[in-house]
């Protein structure tokens, strides 16, 4: 059976991978102007943002609203880690430590990655990734956009229009955590309108 990453799961698209999917959701206007924290879109490397970047107007937003996948499954047909046996691999599933492939060929070759704290992590993108696996959290340390992302105790907090403060992470997060709402001002919204039926 051929795994489908579009499927399996929705990832945030983070900061380095806003602007061309951004701009082409625009172009197509599905995407309002204002301030952009994450879109949920599916597009965790360069292959898949330029797949989606360059897609047309009209497949974009049936890949967005569902009703029809044939975007999505040529991105990834495109852009997914494919197995010896056919089968898609999600990207965030290569050098996880799990073999997800039938001969395990999603875990070889991994290279490490080395926390601050000597501890040796299996396969190299553990840096920056949203998810703390060194003991210490070096690998999230200093993570350019980790605040207005993730949040945390080191973070420091948003400031609200009328000088109270919110979560680092509080910005267009859907939800007004400031008094005078201000965290919720400003953001970009989809405009699609999907066929309920």
């Amino acid at each position: 059976m051929r795994t489908v990453p579009w499927v399996m799961a929705l990832v945030v698209l983070g900061a380095c991978g806003e602007p061309e999917v951004a701009e082409r959701l625009r172009q197509c206007e599905l995407l309002s102007d204002g301030y952009i924290k994450e879109l949920g879109i599916y597009a965790p490397t360069e292959c898949y943002r330029d797949c989606l970047g360059q897609a047309d107007c009209d497949a974009l937003e049936a890949a967005l609203c569902r009703s029809d996948i044939s975007l999505l499954v040529a991105c990834d047909q495109r852009c997914a880690f494919q197995c010896a046996s056919g089968a898609l691999i999600a990207v965030e599933s290569i050098c996880n430590g799990f073999e997800d492939c039938e001969d395990g060929e999603d875990e070889f070759d991994c290279g490490t990655y080395l926390c601050d704290d000597g501890t040796e992590l299996m396969g190299e993108l553990h840096r920056c990734n949203g998810v703390t696996r060194c003991p210490d959290g070096s690998d999230e340390r200093d993570c350019p956009g980790a605040c207005e992302r993730w949040g945390g105790p080191d973070c420091l907090p948003f400031q609200c229009a009328d000088g109270d403060t919110a979560p680092s992470n509080a910005r267009c997060n859907g939800w007004a955590q400031c008094a005078d709402e201000s965290d919720e001002e400003g953001c970009a919204e989809f405009t699609l309108m999907c066929d309920a039926g």
